[in-house]
């Protein structure tokens, strides 16, 4: 079957075939997410909106990216377990001091530091692991 966003077929279409496959079209008829046996591929960007937090806080679990300004020294950041799989990048975006990103549970680490505009750090949530550090520029694990 096919849903049609509107009466006519210019605008974005989503088509899903008789094995399952999804396809998201834009207008102009190109598949831009397709959906098949559980991977997902995209002709275009990843955007996501980013968390934006300012201060001591909690890092939330619902975005990919979260953009932490900090206003004082050592303000404490911290990050819930995730789901398998789970992506997450932490961005110092202004420094105003530093922040201190604490896993509830995580991999050959306790604590993250960052100090500098531009420090940032991927993980990655993993059952039985925690969050595992896949990157990490100007932070400071301990």
């Amino acid at each position: 079957f096919r849903i049609i966003n509107n009466a006519e077929t210019s605008g974005a279409t989503l088509d899903v075939t008789t094995d399952g496959t999804i396809k998201l079209r834009d207008s102009t008829n190109a598949a831009d997410a397709t959906v098949t046996a559980g991977q997902t591929t995209l002709s275009g960007p990843l955007i996501t909106t980013p968390q934006a937090l300012s201060g001591a806080g909690a890092i939330n679990l619902t975005t990919g990216t979260t953009a932490f300004t900090s206003t004082g020294a050592l303000q404490a950041l911290t990050l819930a377990d995730g789901v398998n799989g789970q992506i997450k990048t932490i961005v110092h975006v202004a420094a105003g001091g530093s922040g201190v990103i604490t896993p509830t549970t995580a991999s050959g680490y306790t604590t993250i530091t960052v100090t500098n505009a531009g420090d940032a750090v991927t993980l990655q949530f993993l059952t039985g692991a925690g969050w595992c550090i896949v990157g990490i520029f100007g932070a400071v694990a301990a």
